[in-house]
């Protein structure tokens, strides 16, 4: 339902598919094929964009560059127009699934 609102409210402004895989071995099949279906999609010219499966692991890694205490509990799936990004976090999680963190390297937090 949530998708349903954002992807009617949002215009898909550029779609740049990026053919690779996701390393990350924890990840689940309903992640990787979000980031198949979404991946490379900027909404808004770039308000949030969708990581294609190329830019999952090197942006992971350069997240955990900078936060290197959520080693082995993130992927990064996307990021927003003043460099935040968005991460799956295995190790909160609801009925589950993984909960989602919003990174803001430029502030130094991890917002749940």
């Amino acid at each position: 339902m949530a998708f349903e609102q954002f992807s009617s409210s949002f215009e898909v402004t550029r779609r740049d598919p990026k053919d690779g895989g996701i390393d990350i071995h924890w990840v689940d099949e309903e992640f990787r094929s979000t980031v198949e279906q979404l991946g490379g999609a900027a909404y808004e010219r770039g308000l949030y964009t969708v990581l294609s499966s190329a830019e999952v692991d090197p942006s992971t890694e350069a997240v955990l560059r900078a936060f290197p205490e959520l080693t082995g509990r993130i992927a990064v799936f996307g990021r927003d127009w003043l460099g935040r990004h968005c991460a799956v976090d295995r190790r909160r999680q609801l009925e589950g699934r993984p909960l989602v963190l919003l990174i803001d390297p430029g502030g130094g937090e991890c917002l749940q």
